[in-house]
C-alpha cells in the first residue's frame, strides 16, 4: 500500500481499521456496515482513534485522517461528527454530498441501502451539509475526470467550506480518473500531503 508506506516512512503511525461494512472479513462484519455510513462505521474509526490514544500509540493533538473515495467520505465526516478529535483531515477523490451521491447511486442502479438510512435524515450524514461543525484544516484532492465520484463533490465542498471561513485546501489533479492513473499527479498528490501534514502536525 503506498499511502501506508509513505506515511510510515515518515515517521507517521498508521492506523486502518477494519469497520464493519469492510470486505474480506466475512459476511456477517460486511452486512453490519449496511446503512452505517456516517453512523457506526464512523463510530468504528472514532472508537479505533481513541484506542490509540488510550494506548500511548498516538498523540491525541497530532492526529490526522486521511482517505480516498468512501475514505474520504469518512474522513470529511470525522473532522464533522468529532470535530475535536483530528487536527486536519485529508479527502482523495471523496463522496462528500451524501444527498447528491444518493441520487447518483440510484440512477447507476445501484445498491442504495448501502448508504445510510434514510429516516435518519442523509444530510445528517453529509459532510456538506455539516461543514458549520468543522474546525480542523481540510485539504481536498480530487481527479478533474472521475467517473465513479463527481469532481462537483469536491469543488463544491472547497466553496462552502471557504465561504463559512473554515480551512480549506483544494488540489486538481489533471485528466486524473478516481484511480492512481498517471505518476505526475501521484507525485504532486503526494508532495501536497506531506506538507500539509507536516504543517498541521508540526
Amino acid at each position: 500500500n503506498n499511502y501506508v508506506q509513505f506515511f510510515a516512512q515518515k515517521g507517521y503511525a498508521v492506523f486502518q481499521p477494519q469497520f464493519r461494512g469492510s470486505t474480506g472479513y466475512g459476511t456477517e462484519h460486511f452486512e453490519k456496515g449496511i446503512g452505517e455510513w456516517g453512523l457506526k462505521i464512523q463510530d468504528d474509526i472514532t472508537d479505533g482513534t481513541h484506542w490509540l490514544v488510550k494506548k500511548g500509540i498516538a498523540d491525541p493533538k497530532k492526529i490526522c485522517i486521511v482517505g480516498a473515495s468512501f475514505g474520504g467520505y469518512a474522513a470529511s465526516m470525522a473532522l464533522s461528527k468529532t470535530p475535536d478529535l483530528f487536527r486536519c483531515g485529508v479527502s482523495i477523490n471523496g463522496v462528500l454530498n451524501m444527498k447528491k451521491f444518493s441520487v447518483e447511486v440510484i440512477r447507476r442502479n445501484e445498491y442504495n441501502e448501502a448508504l445510510t438510512n434514510p429516516e435518519f435524515g442523509i444530510q445528517k450524514v453529509s459532510p456538506f451539509h455539516q461543514a458549520k461543525k468543522i474546525k480542523a484544516p481540510l485539504l481536498i484532492i480530487y481527479g478533474d475526470k472521475d467517473t465513479v465520484v463527481n469532481p462537483e463533490h469536491s469543488t463544491k465542498m472547497h466553496k462552502r467550506l471557504r465561504k463559512l471561513g473554515k480551512r480549506s485546501e483544494l488540489l486538481k489533479l489533471p485528466n486524473g480518473e478516481h484511480w492512481p492513473t498517471i505518476e505526475a499527479n501521484e507525485v504532486k498528490l503526494f508532495q501536497t500531503m506531506d506538507r500539509f501534514l507536516s504543517e498541521h502536525l508540526n
